[in-house]
């Protein structure tokens, strides 16, 4: 029997605060559905890991600490056994995505040398529309909020059981579902309407950057 190789596509968003702040970090998996699943043939967002760094965690720390998930993301995730009891390798693609917002690009620059990945780098805006300048993507607030509720609200955001700060992240998906999310006068410390909004951005960015085509880091 011939097993061919299958494929998992992942995102690992990093909503860097300042040293003051917290950090958080967030890996989702992008799911398709079986044709002959229960709900037909679909997409679904599966959050697969939260972390938040408290305040007063340094960039290289952070780092280090997200490359030690990196590396069990690749032992667990690059072999699985099918449903004929069969070892099949899988290849794993996984895309990151920094959010410098808060932090700017020097910061940044500490935590991609760390864990040697080229990384899209990101600025949360009040904007109306996804631009690219000074070597990085403006995204919309509004456009990263909408994402995540339109998600929840057909049900293909799933977070794990297991995953830990999943209650953390409920509570937080809550509170800010009953904000206002307008980008009026968005500055650099308030794109966080709230101090612990980090594991919302951080998820949403990753569901943002699987939604989008034509950039993907292999990991080989």
């Amino acid at each position: 029997m011939v097993i061919e190789k299958t494929s998992k596509h992942f995102a690992v968003a990093i909503e860097l605060g300042n040293v003051a702040d917290t950090t958080a970090v967030a890996i989702v998996q992008h799911v398709k559905s079986p044709a002959n699943g229960p709900q037909g043939k679909g997409e679904e967002w599966h959050v697969r890991h939260l972390d938040r760094s408290p305040s007063g965690t340094y960039p290289l720390e952070i780092a280090a600490h997200l490359s030690k998930h990196l590396g069990q993301l690749q032992a667990t995730e690059e072999k699985e056994k099918t449903e004929h009891n069969v070892i099949r390798d899988v290849v794993l693609q996984i895309d990151l995505i920094v959010d410098q917002t808060a932090v700017g690009e020097p910061v940044a620059d500490v935590v991609l040398e760390s864990l040697s990945r080229y990384g899209r780098r990101v600025i949360i805006s009040g904007t109306h529309s996804v631009s690219y300048s000074d070597g990085a993507d403006h995204i919309p607030k509004q456009t990263l909020t909408s994402t995540v509720a339109a998600m929840l609200a057909v049900g293909h955001l799933k977070i794990g059981e297991d995953v830990r700060g999943k209650k953390e992240l409920i509570e937080e998906l809550i509170r800010y579902n009953g904000r206002s999310t307008s980008t009026s006068g968005l500055a650099v410390n308030t794109w966080r309407e709230q101090p612990a909004d980090d594991l919302v951005f951080a998820v949403a960015l990753a569901c943002w950057q699987l939604k989008q085509c034509g950039f993907s880091y292999e990991f080989i």
